[in-house]
């Protein structure tokens, strides 16, 4: 592990007092970063930062209080979603809350049927079939990213309620049907639930326990995930500002949660945007663009990150930039060769103490004000202005900054 207050290795695992500065160590030392291993030569500065230890968690949530019976058996799935070219029906079921229907939920195929029963309850139910019919169902009910694997419920009733209220997203459904005489049936179809979001955030950011929320319709994030199809590539990278969209009510609501959680210490500086960077390194995991949205390279809005609580190196840096511009910050993009990373500008830096052979601070001024790396795929907390030093092809992406502005790899200022 890492002393927390100066940066230094600390080799023993027992050791209670840091061998470099005498600080007394605790949990929020920082664990190792897993691409890296730390050596004991270390670039001072005027001054030291302490780093949480908490590292990027799994955004796999286990389902609790999930009741089984003898003839239910209960696990999860992935995600399922709703082609552009599949016809749907609309399901209200609220004013702000209504199903988004396909499959075998269609009126036309008239198989299956969805409620929403009182306290957030799904219903699902076959639709002309005589339970007499057949001896017993098989439901499945899968969904995006909320799970570790497929909800599975076999019981003699051809209706299903799982036992948790159902959040809003989309799923799969299907129902197996068996006879005696293995004239067995399935029947499927999609269901997009549209309703109330509330994203809870709890972490812990140099030894302080934090908490933030935000909430919206799931309608917002599907109008951004429905925007601009086609002009999603990352290679064009003159449209990233277009996509950090500060001044959006749930980025803003989240930057005011953020604000709040802080306190009223919060002031445009370097402290404050190592919180704000460290709550999208803390909070949000890495995913890719294929694990999230099934193409190689997709730029995502931060709705869109927000909802999936996650995505891969551009997506995280467009919502940092975001968060960064919402709190009253110069902020942008840097795309270097392979990566991207948010920015933020500030007046006066210190670095803290870091390894020059793993690390190297990045930085560019544009129109006078000097924009600072912010790292948004780290396992840990990293310090604004750090970047791996390994870089890109052999050179530092310092180098290609300065060297590669022709190609695209610069800062884009939002």
């Amino acid at each position: 592990m890492l002393c927390s207050r100066c940066g230094a290795l600390i080799v023993s695992k027992s050791a209670k007092f840091c061998p470099k500065c005498g600080y007394e160590l605790n949990s929020y030392s920082i664990p190792i970063h897993k691409r890296h291993v730390p050596e004991t030569g270390y670039a001072p500065a005027s001054s030291a930062y302490t780093a949480p230890p908490v590292k990027k968690k799994s955004n796999t949530k286990a389902i609790a209080a999930i009741v089984v019976a003898a003839v239910v058996a209960v696990s999860v799935l992935s995600f399922v979603d709703l082609s552009e070219t599949e016809k749907t029906e609309k399901q209200m079921i609220t004013d702000d809350t209504y199903f988004i229907l396909s499959g075998g939920f269609l009126t036309e195929n008239d198989t299956l049927s969805a409620n929403m029963a009182v306290g957030g309850k799904a219903e699902f139910s076959l639709v002309r079939v005589e339970e007499s019919q057949y001896s017993s169902y098989t439901w499945k009910l899968n969904k995006l990213r909320d799970a570790t694997g497929q909800i599975t419920n076999t019981t003699t009733k051809s209706g299903f309620t799982p036992e948790f209220d159902l959040k809003p997203g989309t799923y799969s459904v299907s129902v197996l049907c068996y006879n005696s005489i293995s004239d067995n049936k399935t029947y499927s179809g999609k269901i997009t639930y549209v309703g109330i979001v509330v994203e809870k955030y709890n972490w812990v950011f140099k030894g302080t326990n934090y908490s933030a929320e935000v909430t919206f319709n799931y309608e917002k994030y599907l109008e951004y995930k429905n925007m601009d199809k086609r002009g999603r590539s990352p290679y064009n990278y003159t449209k990233v500002t277009s996509f950090v969209t500060y001044d959006d009510p749930v980025v803003r609501d989240l930057s005011d949660s953020l604000r709040s959680a802080y306190g009223s210490g919060a002031v445009l500086d370097q402290d404050y945007a190592a919180f704000i960077l460290g709550f999208v390194q803390i909070v949000f995991v890495y995913y890719s663009d294929n694990d999230l949205y099934g193409q190689e390279e997709y730029f995502a809005y931060p709705l869109e990150v927000i909802t999936h609580r996650g995505g891969d190196c551009e997506d995280t840096a467009i919502f940092a930039a975001a968060l960064f511009k919402a709190a009253g910050f110069d902020a942008g993009v840097i795309m270097i060769p392979g990566h991207a990373v948010a920015a933020v500008g500030l007046d006066d830096y210190d670095p803290g103490y870091y390894q020059t052979k793993y690390f190297e601070v990045l930085s560019q001024m544009v129109d006078g004000i000097t924009y600072y790396a912010c790292e948004t795929t780290a396992d840990w907390f990293l310090q604004v202005g750090l970047v791996d030093s390994e870089g890109y092809e052999g050179k530092p992406y310092s180098w290609h900054l300065e060297n590669s502005g022709n190609k695209g790899y610069k800062t884009y200022v939002v």
